[in-house]
């Protein structure tokens, strides 16, 4: 379903389920010689790997069995792949998967012959951070005539929240190579972080966020 647009789904209560335009969600040719997980019966059972995140019943780490089905959809449940900003606030904590990990398992299945490379975090952040602090500190520069050298430089100008947050929101990022969004995650969360920084950063309705700093 992942890698079905919504008008091309035969059916139709998969339509909540978002589609992801990149071949690591097809099918791959060894699958079809396999067992679907739609064809997988319930009456199967698997033990628990002791180094998996699933736990069993009694939340011990330790050797049962369970049923095939439920064990695969237990350990989907497991993780928490990103929440929409419009969801409640998840009550039991929950590995995060990144986009880094995406992106590193698609390399590892087919990345190589599409001359693609994966990227590693702390490089990404590197970019992000140099870019586009400087290009946040350019754009003041050119706005108001000023010869600010660094975002401490920013911070202690009379800064209005509404034109700064207006300025910051002009810069366009494009990554013309995009293939997980992990750049692009990474130049958000710095686009945020330097708000917090120039202390600008504002909820969505535009009343300033205090007590609060974030940090990547």
């Amino acid at each position: 379903m992942l890698a079905k647009p919504i008008d091309k789904r035969n059916i139709h209560h998969f339509d909540h389920i978002p589609y992801f335009n990149s071949s690591l969600f097809e099918i791959h040719p060894d699958e079809n010689n396999g067992i679907k997980v739609s064809n997988l019966v319930d009456g199967l059972t698997i033990d628990y790997y002791a180094k998996i995140v699933v736990k069993d019943p009694n939340n011990q780490r330790k050797k049962v069995e369970a049923s095939t089905l439920p064990y695969l959809l237990e350990f989907l449940d497991a993780f928490d792949f990103a929440n929409d900003s419009n969801e409640e606030i998840v009550s039991q904590s929950k590995d995060l998967i990144s986009a880094s990990v995406i992106w590193l398992i698609f390399e590892k299945i087919n990345g190589y012959k599409d001359g693609s490379f994966y990227t590693p975090s702390f490089i990404t952040m590197y970019m992000a951070r140099e870019t586009i602090s400087k290009t946040v500190i350019e754009q003041f520069n050119v706005a108001k005539g000023w010869q600010c050298k660094t975002l401490t430089d920013l911070h202690n100008k009379d800064l209005g929240i509404k034109e700064a947050n207006t300025l910051i929101n002009s810069i366009k990022i494009c990554d013309p190579a995009v293939g997980s969004g992990h750049f692009l995650v990474f130049a958000l969360n710095e686009m945020l972080r330097i708000k917090s920084e120039l202390g600008v950063l504002v909820s969505e309705d535009g009343k300033r966020i205090k007590d609060y700093s974030l940090s990547i």
